[in-house]
Formats: C-alpha cells, sequence, structure tokens
C-alpha cells in the first residue's frame, strides 16, 4: 500500500502536532482518529491487509481480498504511533 500524497513527511508531522494540540486544548476542528493520522505521516504504524468491505443483517465486516483497492489496519506500532504523538517525527 503507498499513500498517494506527495507531501514532506516533515510537514505532514507539523500538520499532525498543530492539530493534537489544537485537540488537546479543545480548540478548533476536534481530530477523532490520531492512529489514522500518524499512519498518513509514517504508513509503518499500522500493518494494512487488502479487504473486501461488506454489510449484511449481522453488520460490517471484512474478508481478505487482492485487487480491491481497500486497506484496513490490522495492527499498530505502539512505540512508534506514541514518538509520532510527542514530535519526534519519521524515521
Amino acid at each position: 500500500m503507498h499513500i498517494l500524497y506527495n507531501i514532506h513527511p516533515a510537514f505532514l508531522h507539523f500538520r499532525f502536532c498543530s492539530a493534537m494540540e489544537k485537540y488537546q486544548r479543545g480548540e478548533g476542528k476536534k481530530l477523532h482518529d490520531p492512529l489514522a493520522m500518524a499512519a498518513v505521516v509514517d504508513e509503518a504504524v499500522c500493518s494494512f491487509r487488502e479487504v473486501h468491505v461488506f454489510n449484511d443483517r449481522q453488520g460490517w465486516g471484512s474478508v481478505l481480498q487482492a485487487g480491491t483497492n481497500t486497506w484496513i489496519s490490522i495492527d499498530y506500532n505502539d512505540e512508534r504511533f506514541r514518538q509520532i504523538l510527542v514530535g519526534s517525527g519519521p524515521t
């Protein structure tokens, strides 16, 4: 999986830290998914798998399936996530 943004990682990290600061102060739009934002800064934060997403009578679900171009995170690196949160940036 590759993120489609052609933006310098330092800029993304700056925007992420700014959003987190506003979130902590209760200002502006809330950052509802810090892990997703961290994955934009450094894709290696999460382990992704390609899936088919479905909705049936029991609710939403997913199954592994190649060729869908739909990716979900199935795990994350807590240490790296916390490094990004406190501002150490991508390595």
